[in-house]
C-alpha cells in the first residue's frame, strides 16, 4: 500500500465533533482565495449552537469568555471538497470564525478551549462495509 502524503495536523475533539484549525493553505482550498466565507455561499448562522444531540437534546455551544466575537457558518449547498486526507464537507459540518479565544460547552463533555482563528467543525462519521453515517451524540 502506498504511503499517503498528507501532513499531520493538530485538531481538537469534543464528542462527535472534530475542530480543525485552518491555516492559509486550507483557506485557499476552502474559499478559493477569497477572504469572505459568505461570498462562496457559506451561510452565517444566527446561533451559537453547533449541533444538538438527537437522543438527549444536549447542545454543543460556542461561548465567548472575553470581549471576543464568534461566528458560525453552514457550508454552501453545493458539495465542497474537504481538506487533504478528509472527506468532502457535509451539510452538518460548520465553520467557526473567532477574533478571540472561545470555549465549546456541552453537558456531557469537558469544556473545550479553542484559540482565536478559523476552525472547520466536522461531524465524525462511522463506516461499515456498505456506507458511512454521521456519529450521533
Amino acid at each position: 500500500m502506498a504511503k499517503r502524503d498528507v501532513p499531520t495536523r493538530k485538531a481538537f475533539r469534543q464528542g462527535e465533533l472534530l475542530f480543525v484549525p485552518l491555516d492559509e493553505a486550507d483557506c485557499q482550498r476552502l474559499f478559493r482565495g477569497r477572504q469572505d466565507a459568505a461570498s462562496l455561499g457559506w451561510q452565517p448562522l444566527d446561533t451559537n449552537v453547533i449541533r444538538e444531540g438527537e437522543a438527549t437534546g444536549h447542545k454543543h455551544e460556542v461561548v465567548t469568555r472575553v470581549a471576543a466575537r464568534a461566528l458560525l457558518f453552514a457550508p454552501p449547498e453545493v458539495l465542497l471538497l474537504g481538506l487533504p486526507g478528509m472527506d468532502d464537507l457535509g451539510a452538518e459540518d460548520r465553520l467557526l470564525i473567532s477574533d478571540g479565544p472561545v470555549e465549546i460547552v456541552h453537558p456531557e463533555h469537558q469544556p473545550l478551549a479553542l484559540p482565536q482563528g478559523m476552525h472547520l467543525i466536522v461531524v465524525q462519521r462511522e463506516y461499515d462495509e456498505t456506507h458511512s453515517a454521521r456519529v450521533r451524540d
